[in-house]
């Protein structure tokens, strides 16, 4: 038995032929163009080959998660980033999937996967398919799943369809990647300009290169509906530096400022709770301090109600500047130079408990396992192993 809920946020469900139907939350494009509703039952076949299926989300852009109900079975997808999750479970011969993991969690029960819980207090997210609860999983970045069922119950597949894996470009002059990278930002802006279809777009503008670039790349392009903003403390140097570009570039910019007072306030209002639960999802640690800022300028009026965000996070990592130090092209280096690494850069919130930090054989096993078949023989394999394991696991 298959049970499909899908509850949070807006999906577009369309029906198929074989009396089932695709669900898509969030936006595909193929190459810089949006696959409309009536597309949606031609993107993904109703096929149990893993090959075919893999090939078909390998076209795919945007973000978006996708589900596909047959009377047979399931297949399900998240993209590059997991930007909208989804969690499943199979117990005593009942698969369930959701978008929301408390709902499954209500399903199967709620018994606490210790080492998730360990790994969850050092890192502040659980690695690989695994969550807080024993019997839920996640799709991780770029993976798609396929349960089908059989006389024995439910078959389960997993399958990846991309990965952020390095390739080396047959021009690395500086000129060549400039122009590479250029065209790539613009290409997503442009993509960006076309969803937003003159809604206010909203920037939260740091001192950072990340959120600089998408305005700079907004005013390029010429849109006019931009809105950015700052938040913190008063007179802090981040958002004097928002206001500063802001002003060169002719946006609007206003500040949502911080204090003790006005946290006290919120903290233990049902809003707040409610967005922890949404945030949290039994993975990853909730970050408050761009909520308020949210919730600070949408009651005063300054966000459109169908705005759309778009932060800068993780661009520093795109452009590796979470790439180890030591990974320097020339130097020899092994898997397990990739593990320790990465143990001690993400491992890390908890600094005393002796009782989990000692446990490193089991923190790096698992780091192994995440890292799977990656070669590691010199700085530049290093290098990619670290980022890919970031790129899945933290970044994600």
């Amino acid at each position: 038995m298959i049970n499909v809920r899908l509850q949070i946020g807006k999906w577009c469900r369309v029906p198929t032929d074989d009396d089932g139907y695709i669900a898509v939350k969030g936006t595909i494009a193929l190459g810089n163009t949006f696959v409309d509703q009536a597309e949606l039952s031609n993107l993904i076949p109703d096929t149990a080959n893993l090959d075919e299926l893999r090939m078909r989300m390998c076209r795919l852009n945007g973000f978006y998660a996708l589900v596909r109900k047959t009377p047979h079975g399931v297949f399900a997808a998240v993209d590059h980033v997991r930007s909208r999750p989804l969690f499943y479970a199979s117990v005593n011969g009942v698969f369930y999937l959701s978008d929301d993991a408390w709902w499954i969690q209500l399903q199967v029960g709620a018994e606490v996967d210790l080492v998730a819980k360990d790994e969850f207090l050092l890192t502040g997210y659980v690695t690989g398919r695994d969550t807080l609860n024993l019997y839920i999983k996640q799709l991780q970045a770029g993976e798609f799943l396929l349960a089908t069922i059989s006389d024995g119950g439910v078959s389960i597949q997993t399958s990846s369809w991309y990965r952020f894996w390095h390739t080396e470009p047959d021009d690395c002059s500086y000129k060549s990647l400039g122009d590479s990278l250029d065209l790539s930002l613009t290409n997503s802006i442009r993509r960006l300009i076309r969803y937003a279809n003159g809604r206010q777009i909203v920037v939260p503008l740091s001192g950072g290169y990340d959120s600089r670039i998408i305005a700079i790349l907004l005013k390029r392009l010429g849109y006019k509906n931009v809105l950015t903003f700052s938040y913190g403390e008063a007179g802090n140097r981040e958002s004097v530096y928002s206001q500063q570009t802001a002003r060169v570039l002719g946006w609007d910019w206003c500040f949502a400022e911080y204090e003790a007072t006005l946290w006290s306030r919120i903290w233990n209002t049902s809003e707040r709770i409610a967005y922890q639960r949404y945030a949290f999802m039994l993975v990853s640690l909730p970050l408050f301090q761009d909520w308020l800022a949210v919730k600070i300028l949408s009651e005063r009026g300054d966000l459109a109600s169908d705005c759309i965000l778009v932060p800068g996070h993780t661009g520093d990592f795109v452009a590796g500047g979470h790439t180890p130090l030591i990974a320097k092209k020339g130097r020899s280096a092994s898997v397990k130079d990739a593990i320790v690494e990465l143990h001690q850069r993400h491992y890390s919130l908890i600094i005393n408990n002796k009782v989990i930090n000692n446990r490193r054989s089991r923190w790096e096993g698992r780091i192994l396992q995440m890292v799977g078949d990656g070669r590691v023989n010199d700085g530049v394999d290093l290098a990619n192993v670290c980022d890919a394991w970031n790129w899945q696991e933290r970044q994600a």
